[in-house]
């Protein structure tokens, strides 16, 4: 029997290196790829986006709007909120705590999923239907619930917030890779592989990771999305990241019961949170076009 490998070429791995700059010349693009480079930048250097504490209170600068001037003739971008600190600068340094939250969230489910996922499709039998089981049991009850829950027993530091988080969300990563495990077991390589008397677990890393690497990119570009907009409601609803850390979802909370003296205070962390989201799902749609093997151009 020939062993037939579906793992990338080095070509094709460069007509998807070049597919990738080809999109990146679209505006749309170009723009999302810029924000998450930003937002990125933002999160590692916060200096370098603004020099203002983002826990510095001033009370006769509370409330005011954008371009607003202090009387030591600081520049307040955004304008302040409720407490005087400056929007811009809480702005900034929150996107540092949603990352680190949203990040660690998705490598922690990713981490779960992805093995039970893989065990599930490829062993199969009651193992896999244990799996499915544990699936639609968490899939029963929404992620929000699940996450305020637990965090009401365990606490609310930074940690638990975000094991807890990627702990409601591993069914995602789980049903996708079982899905493509099953569609990989039965193939040409890995039955070449068995008759060879390969092990099972060097079937699974040497033969079946490598096929569903593109795949998981993928699906962990929308959870990061998903884990930024969960973060964002924790946050708003209280049981998130707790002050005087500046989180985007905490501003939007803070800010509604001043909408009527001053709209920005909740407006820019929301647009934020919006712009962000958008910025992610849309480089997640370009990774899985030219991701997909059914929509990829061969080389002539």
């Amino acid at each position: 029997m020939t062993q037939t490998n579906t793992v990338p070429s080095p070509s094709q791995r460069r007509g998807v290196w070049r597919g990738m700059l080809k999109q990146i010349r679209r505006p749309g693009v170009a723009i999302a790829v810029a924000v998450v480079i930003m937002l990125v930048a933002m999160s590692i250097f916060p200096g370098l986006f603004t020099s203002q504490d983002p826990n510095l209170q001033s009370i006769l600068s509370r409330l005011k709007g954008p371009m607003f001037e202090d009387r030591s003739g600081v520049l307040h971008v955004l304008g302040t909120d409720q407490l005087g600190r400056d929007i811009w600068a809480r702005i900034v340094y929150g996107a540092r705590t949603t990352l680190i939250v949203s990040i660690g969230a998705v490598l922690v489910s990713a981490a779960l999923g992805i093995f039970l996922g893989l065990i599930g499709g490829y062993v199969g039998g009651v193992t896999d239907a244990v799996i499915l089981r544990l699936i639609d049991m968490q899939l029963a009850f929404p992620v929000i619930l699940l996450v305020i829950g637990a965090v009401a027993v365990t606490g609310q530091s930074l940690a638990a917030l975000i094991f807890l988080m990627g702990l409601a969300s591993w069914p995602t990563f789980a049903r996708v890779i079982r899905s493509e495990v099953l569609t990989l077991r039965d193939r040409e390589f890995v039955e070449a592989a068995r008759s060879i008397g390969a092990t099972q677990s060097r079937i699974i890393l040497r033969h079946i990771v490598p096929n569903v690497l593109s795949v998981i990119m993928v699906v962990a570009t929308f959870e990061l999305s998903t884990m930024i907009l969960i973060e964002a409601t924790l946050s708003f609803l209280g049981v998130g990241v707790q002050p005087p850390t500046p989180t985007w979802g905490g501003m939007i909370s803070e800010g509604q019961r001043y909408l009527s003296q001053a709209w920005t205070v909740s407006l820019f962390p929301g647009l934020v949170i919006s712009i962000t989201i958008l910025a992610i799902n849309t480089l997640g749609d370009e990774l899985r076009d030219l991701l997909d093997p059914r929509l990829a151009r061969t080389e002539n």
